[in-house]
């Protein structure tokens, strides 16, 4: 997306650019081309997708670290028992497990601290940390 923006849209002042080709033009019909772009000295052009491009590498390492944060590996790979959802949701299974099974609206119940589940909510600064041990509120 960002390419497509300072290709299309964010350019250098002067920039001109075929909206419709001649060959895309018919001949027996009326035809319209509109182009809307926002034009710039080359040099504030310049700073403007640097800045951009910083956002977008910034944004990209914090996903990267939420990914990890998550269990979730650069490669795409799980670690299923550091993952937060499976984290979050230990105790609650202890808790409320029958034959093997817990239901998940228990377990919702129990993280949120709904009344008559004996709930010991996690705080989510503590999943942040990798904490492994969550506090009661």
């Amino acid at each position: 997306m960002v390419k497509a923006l300072f290709d299309t849209y964010a350019v250098p002042e002067g920039f001109q650019r075929e909206v419709l080709a001649e060959d895309q033009v018919p001949p027996d019909r009326m035809s319209l081309g509109l182009s809307i772009r926002i034009e710039m000295p080359p040099e504030r052009l310049a700073a403007v997708r640097a800045g951009v491009d910083a956002l977008v590498a910034m944004r990209n390492e914090l996903v990267n670290q939420l990914k990890l944060l998550d269990g979730i590996a650069r490669d795409g790979s799980v670690d299923w028992p550091n993952s937060s959802i499976v984290r979050i949701l230990r105790d609650p299974t202890k808790t409320f497990s029958e034959n093997s099974w817990t239901r998940l609206d228990q377990a919702y119940a129990w993280e949120r601290g709904a009344p008559g589940t004996d709930a010991c909510p996690i705080r989510l600064s503590q999943l942040a940390a990798g904490t492994s041990e969550f506090q009661a509120l």
